[in-house]
């Protein structure tokens, strides 16, 4: 599933409801066959979160990984199942 966005971090959540928007699946987070809408709000804010995070911590880490990240029904938040953040050997942090 090719389906991404890009913008350079730290964002608001607002910045991440637009990326969210871009996407060619955007509409699966909307009411989509009597389910109701995802949480994007939620989800916006994880992103923008993950976002600071990041960028305040770029020369430590190599890489971050949310998968899966459950979007709850609207008003009900979204759930890490797993996550995984690799850190830069010594030789590769940036001063």
């Amino acid at each position: 599933l090719r389906d991404i966005a890009f913008a350079p971090v730290p964002i608001a959540a607002e910045q991440a409801l637009a990326l969210l928007d871009q996407l060619k699946g955007a509409a699966l987070l909307g009411a989509v066959r009597g389910a109701p809408p995802a949480d994007r709000t939620a989800l916006a804010e994880l992103i923008a979160t993950l976002s600071r995070f990041a960028a305040d911590h770029a020369e430590l880490i190599e890489e971050i990984d949310l998968n899966p990240v459950i979007v709850h029904p609207q008003g009900h938040g979204v759930t890490v199942v797993d996550a995984l953040i690799v850190k830069r050997e010594p030789e590769e942090i940036r001063q």
